[in-house]
C-alpha cells in the first residue's frame, strides 16, 4: 500500500522499477517502466515473506539500478529497518553501496517515536541513516499516512532539484582509498546534500 501510494506522487515522465529482497535474494520484480497499471499488477501479487537481509539488499541494489538505466535515478527503500539475515556486515555494505552514484532514500515504518524504540531498533535506524547519508539520500521514519505523503513529497523535490558539479581532484593520498567530499554554500539558510565521497582510481 505504501509503494502504491508513493507511485501516486510520481510524474508522467518518471520511470520506476521494483526490486524485492527476502532471505538472501535481491532481484528485479518489475524492470523500469512508466506504465503504472502494469507496475501495480505486479505489485499487487507480491507477498512479504522470509527474513530481512536489509544490508545485503542495500549493497546490491545500487549496482542493479546503476546498470538498469542511464538517467537521473534513486533508490527508495521501504522497510521496518531491522536486519536479521544479512551475510554482509553493515560497514562492508556501506562501502559497497557508496561505490556507485545512486542516492538511497529509506522510508522506515516505526511503531513508536524514535526515543521510545528499543536499543536494537535505534541502532538499525542509525545504520540505515548512514547508508542514506553516505549516498546523498535521506532517511524518513513514518508512523502514519501523513508521514508517507510528506516523505514522498520531499523525495520528489530532491530529485527535481539536483545539480551536477565537477572538479579535478588532487593527487591521491597514499593509503586513503576513499576520498571524502564536503560541499558548502554561501547561503547559510540552505542545506546541501551530496554523496559522502568516492573511491580513487
Amino acid at each position: 500500500e505504501a509503494i502504491s501510494s508513493f507511485l501516486d506522487h510520481l510524474g508522467g515522465e518518471d520511470r520506476f522499477g521494483l526490486i524485492g529482497f527476502a532471505d538472501r535474494q535481491v532481484t528485479w520484480i518489475t524492470d523500469f517502466t512508466s506504465d503504472a497499471a502494469l507496475f501495480r499488477r505486479r505489485l499487487d501479487v507480491q507477498e512479504g515473506y522470509g527474513r530481512t537481509a536489509l544490508y545485503d539488499a542495500l549493497a546490491a541494489s545500487p549496482g542493479l539500478v546503476e546498470e538498469g538505466i542511464q538517467a537521473r535515478k534513486a533508490i527508495v527503500l521501504f522497510t521496518d529497518g531491522l536486519d536479521n539475515a544479512s551475510t554482509m556486515p553493515p560497514l562492508q555494505a556501506v562501502q559497497v553501496a557508496r561505490r556507485v552514484s545512486v542516492p538511497i532514500y529509506a522510508v522506515s515504518f516505526i511503531h513508536a517515536p524514535v526515543d521510545m524504540l528499543s536499543d536494537e531498533s535505534r541502532n538499525s535506524l542509525m545504520v540505515l541513516e548512514r547508508f542514506c547519508r553516505e549516498t546523498g539520500g535521506r532517511l524518513f521514519t513514518i508512523r502514519n499516512p501523513d508521514g508517507l505523503r510528506a516523505a514522498a513529497a520531499s523525495i520528489q523535490e530532491d530529485l527535481r532539484l539536483q545539480y551536477v558539479i565537477g572538479f579535478q581532484p588532487g593527487p591521491q593520498e597514499s593509503g586513503v582509498p576513499f576520498r571524502r567530499i564536503r560541499l558548502e554554500t554561501v547561503r547559510p539558510r540552505l542545506r546541501v546534500r551530496c554523496r559522502a565521497g568516492y573511491y580513487g582510481g
